[in-house]
């Protein structure tokens, strides 16, 4: 397996994405309630766009599967949404 180049690595890093490219990323549509409100929960700095950092953060939370990050992100969605 081919490593990327460090120009390559910066790019990846650098990436942002849109709530289009979120929602594809999670193969969801765009107009999804799940997916607006996730993105909003992810966009920590809310710029409008989800960094490559803040969804590594999301992938994480939801692999470990602890409850209590599961349940923070439950609670935080149901906020959002009353």
């Amino acid at each position: 397996m081919e490593s990327l180049s460090e120009e390559d690595t910066r790019a990846v890093i650098g990436c942002e994405l849109t709530i289009y490219e979120f929602a594809d990323a999670l193969a969801m549509k765009p107009d999804s309630m799940f997916v607006k409100n996730m993105f909003e929960l992810v966009d920590k700095d809310g710029n409008g766009a989800v960094s490559f950092r803040e969804f590594l953060d999301m992938i994480v939370i939801f692999a470990k599967g602890k409850f209590c990050c599961s349940q923070h992100v439950y609670d935080q969605s149901y906020i959002i949404q009353n």
